[in-house]
């Protein structure tokens, strides 16, 4: 059956240690399949596959057990969890491969909590394990992280030097990428790319890098490529004033990444949503799903969407006359904002909060 299938390569892997992991096992997988099975058999079941494995201890040492919870708790932006797991892994593994794949998960969970430092240093020892071992496609996934953290250094702390930097571990990237066959990876680089030029209003040119990478994610069903490149399109589509065009595309990212149960995506896609009816005047909607936003937001702890459905917020109460309630979200934002030093929203929310003490005197 297939509802056992997944869970069974989890507890496999483990058998040899399974005393040391058992809580933190159980506790994992229940966040992940909760939906699915309860504690009960679960438990059951992990008895069961201990008492019938009968693989070699070697075999199981060089086997990777926990990728299918970590991918799972990357998604739903349980990342520190990721992370416990991956750094447990780290010690037992003996395969180098491997070692590239933990360093890479650490890199990507920790870029998404904002711990950029700790991020970077992740991703440059995957592409120095990766070089080692001609292991193109996390060396390319590696290359694509410290392309996307120099890239946040440009566009969020106002870091020129960063952008050129950024281009070159996309490039770097892309050539891995192409060399590899590895499309998911060619889409994802065709974004970044194509967001670059969107920033430096270079309209045309990106929408040729989304609808590029759209195509691509579309041939090999990359959910999470699609929605990145229709939410950058659907952007590009609202500046040439195709409403209609642009909305469809703002409602399948946003339905996507609820099908994939990605709280970190469908946050953004609320924020997408909640900008797009504020720009056409119809603000209770807009309300509401920058209100859904700002609950997701809150729960993940992240930052950079907390500023969105603040900034967001702040101009929906400010256009309703709640001048009270349009400076407390904007200092809420002001102050996600400064515990990260993301120097463009701060500066955003100070403009915000002067223009908004402006008003009506």
């Amino acid at each position: 059956m297939v509802f056992v299938e997944q869970p069974k390569k989890v507890i496999f892997g483990v058998a040899a240690d399974w005393t040391k992991k058992l809580d933190r096992l159980i506790r994992n997988i229940m966040r992940v399949y909760s939906q699915k099975f309860n504690l009960i058999y679960l438990l059951l079941f992990f008895v069961l596959c201990i008492a019938c494995n009968t693989r070699s201890s070697a075999d199981i040492k060089n086997k990777s057990s926990f990728k299918p919870i970590i991918e799972r708790l990357f998604i739903q932006g349980n990342w520190k969890d990721a992370i416990d797991i991956a750094n447990i892994e780290l010690q037992r593994t003996t395969s180098d491969k491997q070692n590239s794949y933990y360093y890479l998960v650490l890199g990507q969970n920790y870029f998404f909590l904002e711990d950029y430092d700790l991020s970077e240093t992740n991703f440059k020892k995957a592409i120095e394990n990766s070089k080692e071992n001609a292991d193109s496609e996390h060396l390319g996934e590696a290359y694509y992280g410290l392309g996307d953290i120099n890239y946040l250094k440009w566009a969020y702390f106002e870091q020129e030097d960063a952008l050129n930097i950024s281009k070159a571990y996309l490039d770097s990237s892309l050539i891995q990428a192409k060399q590899g066959k590895l499309l998911e990876l060619e889409s994802k680089v065709l974004y970044r790319l194509g967001s670059i030029l969107q920033i430096q209003g270079q309209n045309e040119e990106s929408l040729k890098y989304f609808e590029k990478g759209l195509k691509i994610s579309f041939s090999i069903s990359d959910t999470v490529g699609m929605i990145r490149n229709d939410t950058h399109k659907a952007a590009e589509l609202m500046r040439s004033g195709k409403l209609d065009s642009a909305l469809f595309h703002y409602t399948r990212a946003y339905n996507h990444g609820k099908q994939i149960n990605s709280n970190y995506t469908e946050a953004h896609s609320l924020c997408n949503l909640g900008q797009y009816h504020f720009d056409i005047d119809e603000t209770p909607e807009a309300k509401r799903y920058f209100d859904k936003a700002r609950y997701l937001s809150e729960e993940l702890g992240q930052r950079i969407v907390m500023c969105r459905s603040y900034y967001g917020l702040s101009l929906i109460e400010r256009r309703l006359g709640n001048k009270e309630n349009a400076v407390k979200y904007a200092k809420k934002g002001l102050k996600s904002a400064t515990d990260k030093e993301y120097v463009v929203y701060m500066q955003a929310f100070r403009r915000l909060i002067e223009n908004i003490e402006k008003d009506n005197n």
